[in-house]
Order: C-alpha cells, then sequence, then structure tokens
C-alpha cells in the first residue's frame, strides 16, 4: 500500500502497469491495496470505456485504467515540488507538467455536478502496435459524450480527438490548456482504415482554470 500511495503521483493519468508499481509483488495484492485506497479517497480510478454510446458505463473495462491522486498540491509536494511565489512560478518547468495538469482537471470533473451519486470518470484508450490514441476523459453532459484532451502550455496534437470524433461521429469536444477561451469551427482531413475522410466538429477551448464552468459551457 506504501508503494502505491508513494507511485501515483508521480505517474498520475498513466495506465496502471502493476510491475511499474511493483515488480516483485503480486497482481492480487496489488490490486487489493489499489481497491482499499480508492474506498478510502485517498486515490481515484479512471477507467477505459469503449464509449459506443450511452452510459459509458457500459462500455467500461475493469481490467485497464489510470490512476489519480487525491489533490494537485499533496501530489506536487509528494514529488518534491516545493513552495513557490507565482512571480517564480512562471520561470520555472517541471517534467510532469502534463501530469500536473491532468490532476488538476480530474479532480474537478470528478465533483462537479455531482450531489447525490457515486463520481466516476471514463477515458478512451487505443492501444497499437507502434502508437497509441487515447482521450484524456470522456464525459457525459446534456444527453451526450463529449471527449475532453487536456494540454499543459498552448499548443500540442490532437490526433487522437480526430480519430476518436470521427470513429464515434460526435460533433463537439472540449480542450483544456492555457489558451484563452473560445469555440471554434475544426474541418479535418484524416486518413482512417486507408481511407481519406473529413473530420468536422465545434472544439470548445478553456483554459485550465474554467473547468468548474464546464457544466454551465455545455448546456
Amino acid at each position: 500500500m506504501h508503494r502505491i500511495f508513494d507511485y501515483v503521483p508521480s505517474a498520475a493519468g498513466e495506465k496502471a502497469k502493476y510491475s511499474n508499481i511493483d515488480p516483485n509483488e503480486k497482481a492480487r495484492e496489488l490490486r487489493k491495496a489499489i481497491g482499499l485506497l480508492a474506498k478510502a479517497n485517498v486515490i481515484s480510478c479512471v477507467y477505459h470505456s469503449k464509449c459506443s454510446g450511452l452510459p459509458l458505463k457500459v462500455g467500461k473495462d475493469d481490467k485497464v485504467y489510470k490512476m489519480f491522486f487525491l489533490d494537485i498540491g499533496l501530489m506536487n509536494r509528494i514529488c518534491g515540488i516545493e513552495n513557490l511565489p507565482v512571480s517564480q512560478l512562471e520561470k520555472r518547468e517541471f517534467i510532469n507538467e502534463g501530469k500536473m495538469a491532468e490532476q488538476f482537471i480530474q479532480q474537478h470533473l470528478l465533483r462537479i455536478g455531482r450531489k447525490n451519486e457515486k463520481p466516476e470518470l471514463f477515458y478512451w484508450l487505443r492501444e497499437g502496435r507502434t502508437v497509441n490514441a487515447e482521450i484524456d476523459f470522456v464525459i457525459q453532459a446534456a444527453g451526450q459524450m463529449v471527449p475532453i484532451e487536456v494540454k499543459a502550455g498552448t499548443s500540442g496534437s490532437l490526433k487522437s480527438l480526430h480519430r476518436f470524433i470521427h470513429e464515434k461521429k460526435l460533433k463537439k469536444a472540449v480542450r483544456f490548456d492555457l489558451n484563452p477561451p473560445s469555440i471554434m469551427d475544426v474541418v479535418h482531413q484524416l486518413t482512417y482504415e486507408a481511407e481519406n475522410s473529413q473530420v468536422a466538429f465545434k472544439l470548445m477551448s478553456l483554459p485550465l482554470y474554467m473547468v468548474e464552468q464546464l457544466p454551465r459551457l455545455l448546456l
């Protein structure tokens, strides 16, 4: 249990692999410890869903998931990031900025708009021989499936999002990053299963700090 507690802050958002946590421990014991920490809300698991339709839980795969920590502040402290004034933070670069951004969005998505139900989040993963496709989070909102991508900076590839939008025939997606808020019409030429296709959708881009406004903006 101590190994998992120490492991999750540095591996937030990564697909859980028991051999990475402790190669000498039995998978059964690690699963048990993960379950106990999750019940205590010390960590939370975001499970892969096939995302074939709603509800997302129907396509849930209990064997494929990624873990997140209780709080981003505690996560950073365990990782060894000391308290710094905002003026100094702008000059620093951290190698785990992507994990920090995903942790921040996850812990807010898990709680907003959920009063009388058990919080649960999903993501989508397609593993290939040489490259994987992943959507950081997929939520149900206003009766529709909404994919969410998280970026730590102002740019980043949306290849997985284009593929997911095309495959699931969706018309809307959300991206959290460091850019100002915007809504844009995206039209992209995609090579899918050896055929050229066009994917078109609306992309709502929000700064990370606006995550709590997402339910209202999706109405």
